[in-house]
């Protein structure tokens, strides 16, 4: 994510040496400018890009667990939504200006399109629409980002633009500002590469990029939009403290390459790096079964999370897991939020950075966590190797 927007002052010419090494120890260290004249002027180059986009910060929101009954939770009330309304105006009044939903996170209203199947009693689209058109009264809109299910009877690029006109009347706009192809077809992935690209020509999207795609597959859709002139701005891929294959399997070195952006979902590990889980207190629904062999070994790490972060004035496991993602440079976490509390709380990852040997801290002791749940189940290990040779 590049730096674009500029804030200029003059400062004491005892006080720049501080002013740079405040910031080169900041967030993106690789990419946070800061130029200082010796008659004072100082440029502090402070925004972040996805493709051509301009983001107000490292962090957005995923909507997937708005309207779900299937996965997040067994039921939807109206208490829900009001909870969810809350996460949606503390993450604007926090900074947090970016939201990715999908049509595969859907309801009753668009069951057709996923072969009758709704993953909820709402679709995620639906309620984003309705909090964009009803909580916004001033302003500009936040950037809103959803994704084209790659349905095997989807056929020819433009099944693309169809799926993107039909999620903009769910959400109630004329254009989005991020589309994706959520996962890769078992055929037609490159009508589907052809089709964002129409998606972006025609003005329906700003820009476009793939999930779950691994190097090769993103690569190929990399190659034919730039046929076109239409940068792949991303790739959103699970990646978390605990689960993170793209330092090791090439792809975050290639997405660094190709000058992109790693959308990292389920970033907390669906909710496992929070802290607020442990075996005797495990998630509801099917995350409490799936994380129960992670959270039996978990606690030298949580442990381990919770001291670095009080070292940083308090910081939560949650702030330091994210923080840590931030810390890679290119790479967007887009954890999801339930509440205005946890919005609140991911604002807390930001404007602080882990040290180098911190972050390296965290590294080791993940991989140990990672290791011994891998050593201790034969399923895991299983698992394990599939994601792993998949490359993603």
């Amino acid at each position: 994510m590049e730096i674009t927007t500029v804030i200029s002052s003059r400062l004491p010419k005892t006080l720049i040496p501080n002013v740079r090494k405040t910031f080169r120890s900041g967030i993106i260290k690789s990419k946070l400018i800061v130029n200082a004249s010796e008659n004072g002027d100082v440029q502090v180059q402070t925004g972040y890009k996805l493709g051509p986009l301009e983001l107000s910060s490292p962090l957005g929101v995923g909507c997937w667990s708005w309207g779900n009954t299937s996965f997040w939770s067994d039921s939807w009330t109206s208490s829900d939504e009001a909870q969810a309304r809350g996460a949606f105006r503390a993450a604007l009044e926090n900074n947090i200006c970016f939201f990715d939903t999908a049509e595969a996170y859907n309801g009753p209203e668009n069951a057709k399109s996923m072969a009758g199947i709704a993953q909820g009693a709402k679709s995620s689209e639906v309620l984003l629409g309705d909090m964009l058109r009803t909580e916004i009264t001033s302003g500009s809109r936040p950037l809103v980002c959803t994704k084209f299910s790659a349905l095997p009877w989807r056929v020819g690029r433009a099944a693309v633009v169809e799926a993107l006109k039909a999620s903009l009347a769910r959400l109630q706009v004329e254009s989005v500002d991020a589309y994706m192809v959520h996962w890769p077809g078992v055929w037609q992935n490159e009508e589907y590469a052809l089709g964002l690209g129409d998606c972006v020509e025609m003005g329906l999207a700003k820009c476009v990029g793939v999930s779950n795609h691994n190097v090769g597959q993103m690569r190929t859709a990399h190659s034919i939009l730039a046929q076109r002139g239409i940068p792949l701005s991303f790739n959103q891929l699970q990646y978390s403290l605990f689960y993170n294959n793209a330092e090791t399997n090439g792809m975050l070195a290639a997405i660094k390459e190709l000058d992109m952006t790693l959308m990292a979902y389920s970033p907390l590990q669906s909710g496992i790096l929070t802290g607020k889980y442990s075996s005797t207190n495990l998630p509801g629904g099917p995350r409490g079964d799936l994380y129960r062999p992670v959270l039996a070994k978990a606690d030298p790490f949580l442990n381990c999370m919770r001291e670095i972060g009080a070292s940083h004035n308090g910081k939560t496991p949650t702030q330091v897991a994210l923080n840590y993602l931030i810390c890679q440079g290119n790479v967007l976490p887009i954890p999801g939020a339930k509440s205005a509390e946890q919005a609140e709380e991911f604002a807390g990852a930001l404007n602080w950075s882990l040290t180098p040997e911190e972050v390296e801290t965290l590294r080791k002791e993940s991989a140990k966590l990672r290791q011994s749940v891998v050593d201790a189940s034969l399923s895991a290990k299983m698992v394990n190797e599939v994601m792993f040779k998949l490359g993603v």
